[in-house]
């Protein structure tokens, strides 16, 4: 190889490294997009989870308070904790501690029926006992419960329910305390890290609590399998789409940009290093043709 270099002319020695240091440039423009695009799709990822937690934080605090001004001064009547929950919504939303994601917080009795709500009295109370959120928070007793979504009762709206219940003294249920929170506005509020277009969905212990589409929310919640739709956005089809995924203690991630879209992209950054390497090989060529034929005259 460096024989035949020797033999070229200094003109085509010279288009020969910018050749090398062409490609070199394209080559780094190429692993510089795709580590970029990573850091942004992990920043974006780890943003979500502060987003998520956020809210898990907030609704445990939420939740507990409700729960112990019930106890406390033994709220029995339906007027009595709708007072008790609109205060406490609207102390926390004029404090914006939820991050201007609106929510309505519900009281449910020990036998299932949705009895108050801050959002306006109940004239007659809704039986909820087909909720999985209320068996699985009845299961977990002093934890907040976080469940998939579900349509509200009263919004007919996707919500997302986070339970608690709470016991008396002698460790028996007297109800549970629900905060039902707007999928869209956490959907919005991700949205708004202005990520380029792509999928996302967020999971909690497999179950699937959001995502940028909501046939993916509607076709878990028909699904058997809960497991179905995770492994559907895990699926390693690398040819048409790159996986981002973020875990911590409770929450996984995910995030899905088709590799078309990144293509395009890729194609305006590398388009002039192509175009620079076509004339280079061509002027490469031209001059060796041209000694061939000035040395045969």
């Amino acid at each position: 190889m460096i024989i035949i270099i020797k033999m070229l002319s200094k003109k085509n020695q010279l288009i020969l490294i910018l050749i090398a240091l062409n490609v070199y440039l394209a080559f780094c423009s190429y692993q510089d997009f795709f580590n970029k695009k990573q850091i942004k799709y992990q920043n974006f990822n780890s943003s979500a989870i502060v987003i998520i937690n956020n809210i898990t934080n907030y609704s445990n605090i939420i939740l507990h308070t409700v729960n112990q001004k019930i106890i406390q001064d033994k709220l029995y009547k339906a007027d009595e904790i709708f007072s008790t929950l609109a205060d406490i919504n609207q102390f926390s939303q004029s404090n914006n501690f939820n991050n201007d994601i609106s929510s309505v917080i519900y009281w449910i009795g020990n036998d299932n029926y949705l009895l108050s709500s801050s959002a306006g009295k109940i004239n007659k109370p809704i039986n909820l006992s087909a909720r999985k959120y209320l068996e699985d928070a009845n299961k977990n007793v002093g934890k907040i419960t976080i469940s998939e979504p579900v349509i509200g009762a009263i919004s007919n709206e996707y919500i997302l329910p986070i339970a608690l219940t709470a016991t008396g003294s002698k460790g028996y249920i007297i109800g549970t305390s629900v905060l039902a929170i707007n999928i869209k506005e956490i959907i919005n509020k991700i949205n708004s890290l202005n990520i380029e277009n792509g999928d996302f969905a967020i999971f909690y212990q497999n179950k699937l609590l959001l995502s940028s589409s909501d046939n993916l929310i509607k076709n878990n919640e028909k699904s058997s399998e809960k497991s179905q739709i995770l492994t559907g956005l895990l699926s390693k089809k690398s040819d048409d789409y790159l996986n981002f995924v973020k875990n911590d203690d409770n929450f996984k991630i995910i995030y899905k940009i088709k590799t078309a879209n990144l293509g395009a992209e890729l194609k305006k950054i590398l388009l002039p290093y192509f175009l620079q390497l076509i004339i280079l090989i061509y002027l490469l060529f031209g001059n060796y043709f041209s000694s061939k034929n000035l040395d045969k005259n």
